[in-house]
């Protein structure tokens, strides 16, 4: 089978989206059902760097997504040669976006939610003009595709519920996580002050206003307030430059309560990094409004934290009983969940870590491949078309 994945985007991929290439090209490329792979990616994008030479694997460069026009790749005439060249059975186009290349049948993946579950209370005017167009185009992609790979069980729901598509049409796929050793301690990030070591709050994603964290930063003022001995909160995510006035806000409601040491803005930390923190953090916080498949959480569970989560989904369909849950919005509540999650013994924190660590083993890359690759394969056999390496 040929596979022809093209990644439509705006120039640049999420950190969750680039782990997820990383993880399941080389595992297609191995496959022996598999003839060969196109892999299609905007010019600025470097993705051949990522990967070096892969076996059954062509890389090549396409336009930006342009982001009025979901069609835009059938005029990017490179693209389209290739395609012809490449002649594929299927399309792959893992961000829900749509492309026709004459019979061939396309998969589209659900794997960002937040665009289409409304706006926030920060969001500005044009970033929700910006969310509402991107929701369009992706129900639009939905409903012509000929499978929908959605990554948890609340997508799933929603894209049947919401946007009413045949459910038999959608293939549920989790993505995967892998599961560190047990002695990867990682590398302590150089600026975590020493009397923080082993006595931080820990949390981590992008600084924008769907991952709620006036909750994180309410909670810390309350806290502060009432005299309560926590932690300070260490927050791993990178800030771009259309939130840097989002975080600046919830910075000064820190000042003004005189609890602004007690949070610090650690930007993107590096794997061995991140892996520091989830080791030696006394509780992973997720304060997340909606989430897709949640990768954080996966490595949080993958890492063994005592994780505290809202209570919105899809964190309960991931953390299960592996998390203290806490009500959105309300600050209280997530000041009690911290509190039992800071009361933690030394032996519920090893009866956690194995639990959290069992649980993560149900996220394979590997299911994750062979899941998609059965998807991809039904949706090649529905319309007909016949493979001579299935």
């Amino acid at each position: 089978m040929r596979i022809a994945i093209v990644n439509l985007t705006g120039g640049g991929l999420s950190g969750g989206y680039k782990k997820y290439l990383l993880n399941i090209l080389p595992r297609l490329s191995i496959d022996p059902s598999i003839e060969q792979v196109l892999c299609a990616s905007p010019h600025r994008l470097p993705v051949t760097d990522w990967f070096g030479e892969l076996p059954k694997v062509k890389f090549i460069s396409c336009n930006p997504m342009g982001f009025l026009n979901s069609l835009t790749s059938l005029k990017d005439r490179p693209l389209q040669k290739a395609l012809e060249q490449f002649n594929p059975h299927v399309l792959f186009v893992p961000l829900d976006r749509y492309i026709r290349f004459r019979d061939i049948p396309t998969v589209v993946m659900i794997r960002n939610m937040e665009p289409y579950v409304g706006s926030f209370g920060h969001d500005t005017l044009s970033e929700q003009i910006r969310k509402s167009i991107q929701a369009m185009l992706a129900r639009r992609a939905s409903k012509r595709a000929d499978r929908v790979i959605a990554v948890s069980r609340f997508v799933r729901d929603f894209l049947v519920r919401q946007w009413e598509i045949d459910s038999e049409r959608i293939s549920l796929i989790y993505h995967g996580v892998e599961l560190p050793k047990l002695d990867n301690r990682g590398e302590k990030p150089l600026f975590l002050p020493n009397d923080w070591q082993g006595r931080f709050i820990f949390s981590a994603g992008s600084v924008r206003p769907a991952r709620g964290l006036e909750d994180l930063v309410d909670a810390l003022v309350l806290s502060h307030r009432s005299g309560r001995d926590w932690p300070g909160i260490l927050f791993a995510g990178e800030t771009v430059p259309s939130m840097i006035g989002y975080r600046e806000t919830l910075t000064r409601v820190l000042r003004e309560a005189g609890a602004e040491s007690r949070l610090i803005w650690a930007g993107s930390l590096n794997d061995a990094q991140m892996t520091w923190c989830y080791r030696n953090c006394q509780t992973f916080v997720m304060t997340s409004r909606v989430e897709a498949c949640p990768n954080i959480a996966m490595e949080a569970l993958a890492h063994g934290a005592v994780n505290v989560a809202a209570n919105n989904p899809p964190l309960p369909e991931f953390f299960q009983s592996l998390a203290t849950f806490y009500e959105p919005g309300d600050a209280a509540s997530l000041v009690m969940a911290v509190d039992k999650a800071l009361s933690t013994s030394a032996t519920q924190r090893v009866q956690q870590t194995m639990q959290g660590r069992t649980r993560a083993k149900e996220f394979s890359w590997e299911s994750t491949v062979g899941l998609t690759l059965e998807a991809l394969k039904n949706a090649v056999a529905g319309a007909g078309i016949t493979t001579e390496r299935f």
